[in-house]
């Protein structure tokens, strides 16, 4: 391959500055000029002389871009570059615009590359010769672990005869989150007949500002005729997702401002830990397991000083691991450290080494990459052993920060069981249990099994059929959504790291059931409605027993508290409520040391309006002379009703009337001649279910 003479070519071409392009005979002549850019992911500084980012025109002098080719196959040849672009359509198939992923590209920038390319706009000629075109690419080169993009355009009108802004749309390959990402050059050429004056330029982006310009010679510059300018983008992202943004530039041109879009894939790997203790005073003899998104997780550092990273779990709380080099040394991938040769190791969790017990132990960093602009730690893994001085009870871990990586394991052996857990209490929650004992005091504890039966006798054997199993590191466990309404049983045993088991230690847990019933389920507003609340065990009733009342108006989302009350010997209680507005009720039972609590079943009773006839001024009327007829609305307040009638069998609404604050209005009518019946009602709201008024005869005359 040519490809280190042509980068040696590229940097002659970008160390010059493009401070100065004089138009070739097809440019001035007001053809469509050609033009490629090309950027690297191995960029995190401006003005690099590397010669992997560039941007090449055939308006600069000496340079030539051909381009060739039919539907089937496309070729771009940047000389004296030595640059090269090959796309192929598929197989059978013709180039059209779209995007190929993956796609037939082959470049001089590498041999082993995976690309994908975008085709915004392709044209032919009569005889099928390609005339324009306009894409944008991505290589990643396997070899060189570096990925190139950019974009070639060439036989496309120009959108602004004053300026040529090239590249005219940046999209960053997919970067990592907090990673260094490329370094990409934005170049600005005066292609019109006149200076250009540029006021400024600006990022118009997300709060989180993942771009940033570390070079900018355009800000406020004068381009002459044929002249360049650039501006160098970073992408520093710290938040995972799809993000955009817009280099902005405000000119004297005819157009007055002039954008360059920008965007870019932001992904994220995650983060965990994994911990487990023989009994160290750090990890108190537990196991841990900390991941998104029940922890939180952070780095800091470099690798000159050290590397801390941090974990805030939900459940086990902060915890924080701290790796050094040796002094005058720096932290690498792959390497191996240990406080015997200098490093340092401090973790912290449950506890920390007590005074006078410094940590000691190795740890292996797998992983560690750091931005280079922001300093930002990216990524690091590392699996470690630590203990308290002589202590000989240890602590292993296997970080990630990230990054993937694998958990550490390294269990000591013996054939001796340890003692079988003491305290062991069970208290019963909202269909669940707590169960709490203190773990052996041994060195070489590890984990708790738990065996749970459901309505059936003990299975001291833990391979029993209908067992389930769980495993804990900690001096508890919490166990959710359990059948309220059966009975439970549960059998602990101590295991140490050898895998021996302690003798078993039991106890047992009833269920509970609490139902919730209503005398009526629709009222009239102020009516009053009995509710009943019952809890029982397998249809005994449960006395003494401390239940929560729940109430909200129908609809809502939130329960709120009403009040606690106590069963009776019957394990009942019953009370009479009179709800104003439609009313959803429910209880509580939130168990206790011998039973599991219990969520009551929701009833809803609904209040309808109440719409009462206070008085009829006249039974009969003359048709010719007004009655009135006062009604008063609950509950009380500002309400529209409809008035109705019933003169041929069937309810017609005959019009509307609004009443006052109080609920109170005085409808004055002409009766219509003959017997009619009235009534006043009020549609279902959010809040009320609908009401009627009674019916008021009235004879007309």
């Amino acid at each position: 391959m040519r490809l280190a003479a042509r980068l040696g070519v590229v940097l002659s071409t970008i160390a010059a500055g493009l401070a100065a392009l004089v138009p070739s005979a097809a440019a001035a002549s007001g053809a469509p000029s050609a033009w490629v850019t090309v950027a690297s992911d191995g960029h995190v500084a401006p003005r690099s002389t590397d010669g992997h980012s560039g941007f090449f025109t055939d308006r600069q002098p000496n340079t030539t871009i051909t381009l060739g080719g039919t539907s089937a196959e496309v070729t771009v040849d940047v000389e004296p570059a030595a640059l090269t672009f090959d796309l192929q359509a598929p197989s059978g198939g013709s180039l059209a615009a779209g995007t190929y992923s993956p796609a037939t590209f082959a470049t001089s920038l590498c041999a082993d590359s995976t690309s994908t390319v975008t085709i915004d706009d392709i044209a032919f000629d009569g005889g099928g010769a390609l005339t324009a075109i306009s894409l944008q690419y991505e290589t990643q080169c396997a070899s060189a672990a570096t990925t190139y993009f950019g974009r070639i355009v060439s036989g496309e009108a120009q959108a602004d005869s004053d300026l040529l802004l090239a590249p005219d749309a940046v999209a960053w390959p997919t970067t990592l989150v907090r990673a260094d990402g490329a370094a990409v050059p934005v170049f600005v050429v005066n292609t019109g007949s006149n200076p250009v004056s540029i006021a400024s330029t600006s990022l118009t982006q997300p709060a989180d500002s993942p771009f940033s310009k570390v070079y900018d010679d355009c800000n406020g510059s004068v381009l002459a005729i044929a002249s360049t300018c650039t501006v160098w983008l970073a992408f520093d992202p710290t938040v995972a997702g799809q993000v955009s943004a817009s280099l902005d530039f405000v000119d004297d041109t005819t157009a007055g401002a002039h954008h360059v879009p920008l965007s870019a894939t932001v992904s994220s790997n995650p983060s965990s830990w994994a911990l487990h203790s023989a009994g160290d005073p750090v990890g108190a003899g537990g196991e841990y397991s900390f991941s998104e998104p029940t922890a939180q997780f952070a780095a800091t550092g470099s690798a000159a000083t050290g590397v801390a990273l941090t974990a805030h779990d939900l459940t086990f709380g902060d915890w924080s691991a701290t790796f050094t080099p040796p002094s005058g040394s720096l932290l690498q991938a792959g390497h191996t450290y240990r406080t015997a040769d200098g490093a340092g190791l401090a973790v912290t969790g449950l506890g920390s080494c007590p005074q006078g017990s410094s940590p000691v132990g190795w740890f292996t960093l797998s992983s560690l990459s750091i931005n280079r602009r922001t300093g930002a730690v990216t990524t690091a893994a590392a699996t470690f052993e630590q203990h308290c001085g002589t202590i000989p009870a240890g602590l292993f871990g296997s970080l990630s920060y990230n990054d993937a990586a694998a958990p550490a394991s390294v269990p000591p052996v013996d054939t001796t069981p340890p003692p079988a857990v003491t305290g062991l209490t069970a208290q019963g929650g909202l269909e669940a249990v707590s169960l709490r004992w203190t773990n052996p005091d041994v060195a070489d504890f590890d984990h708790v099994d738990v065996y749970v039966t459901e309505n059936t006798g003990f299975y001291p054997n833990p391979s029993s059929v209908g067992a389930a199993h769980f495993t804990t590191h900690a001096a508890g466990l919490n166990l959710q959504a359990l059948d309220p309404g059966s009975s439970f049983k549960f059998s602990v045993y101590a295991v140490d790291l050898s895998g021996n088991r302690s003798p078993v230690a039991t106890i047992k847990m009833d269920g509970t059931d609490l139902m919730v019933r209503t005398s009526r389920t629709s009222v009239l507003y102020g009516d009053p409605v009995n509710w009943t609340f019952t809890l029982t065990h397998n249809g005994s009733a449960q006395a003494g027993k401390k239940i929560d009342i729940l109430v909200r108006t129908h609809g809502l989302l939130h329960w709120s508290y009403f009040k606690t009350v106590t069963t009776d010997t019957r394990g009942m209680y019953a009370m009479t409520f009179r709800p104003a507005v439609n009313m959803d009720v429910t209880a509580r039972f939130y168990g206790d040391g011998s039973h599991i609590g219990d969520a009551g079943n929701m009833i809803t009773t609904w209040s309808a309006y109440r719409i009462v006839v206070l008085s009829v001024a006249h039974y009969t009327q003359s048709s010719a002379a007004y009655d009135t007829v006062k009604i008063k609305v609950y509950p009380s307040a500002t309400t529209r009703l409809a008035v109705e009638d019933n003169r041929y069998g069937y309810w017609s609404t005959i019009g509307y009337v609004t009443t006052d604050a109080t609920g109170s209005y005085t409808w004055r009518f002409r009766p219509i001649k003959g017997r009619v019946y009235y009534r006043f009602s009020r549609p279902a709201s959010g809040t009320n279910a609908a009401g009627v008024s009674g019916i008021i005869t009235i004879t007309g005359t």
